[in-house]
């Protein structure tokens, strides 16, 4: 989502942290594949990263504070554009160009870090999903950092297009003790 100062650090920094994780043990081979989607008011580009060089080279550029940042959080647009490219694994790739990777999006984690809200349409989510075979396994995981959106929250809960496994909120007053390690990101459901 779109962010600034703190939250954008905190954001940089969970991003970093995912995408490490996703590179195992293995330094030949990453563990899983990652697709990140950069979102503020709009979507930005998707990056797919598919080897331990692609997930270096990202994570320097998210802990530089490279990427989209600031004005506005367009959240459908980020998960249609989530949808889409699991959908697009399936007919071969996903990426674009240079970037295109070929992989098998059967079970996929999609993580939602975003510090605000925006209006989502049940019915476009819902034509993106159908892109998608019925028996891919999504789990949609969100994190709201600094401010909690109830109807996003509610939504979420509520819809029957791949309902979130995790939300987590982290207050505004937590993200100095947390980029500070003096603090943990809390364990209660929303």
């Amino acid at each position: 989502g779109s962010m600034g100062g703190e939250r954008s650090t905190l954001t940089q920094a969970m991003i970093a942290s995912f995408i490490d994780h996703a590179r195992g043990e293995n330094s030949k081979k990453i563990k899983h594949n990652v697709v990140v989607i950069p979102f503020a008011s709009t979507v930005g580009k998707s990056q797919t990263i598919s080897n331990n060089q692609e997930a270096e080279s990202y994570i320097s550029e998210v802990l530089a504070g490279k990427g989209i940042n600031g004005g506005g959080t367009d959240i459908e647009g980020a998960l249609v554009t989530a949808y889409q490219a699991i959908a697009k694994s399936f007919a071969g790739t996903i990426g674009d160009g240079a970037n295109a990777s070929k992989v098998d999006l059967r079970k996929a984690n999609i993580w939602l870090l975003t510090d605000g809200g925006s209006a989502i349409s049940k019915e476009r989510l819902g034509k993106a999903r159908e892109q998608i075979p019925a028996d891919v396994d999504i789990n949609l995981n969100v994190v709201f950092i600094g401010e909690k959106n109830m109807e996003l929250i509610d939504f979420l809960e509520h819809q029957s297009i791949d309902a979130p496994k995790l939300i987590k909120y982290i207050e505004s007053a937590d993200i100095a003790q947390l980029l500070q390690a003096k603090a943990s990101i809390p364990s209660e459901k929303a």
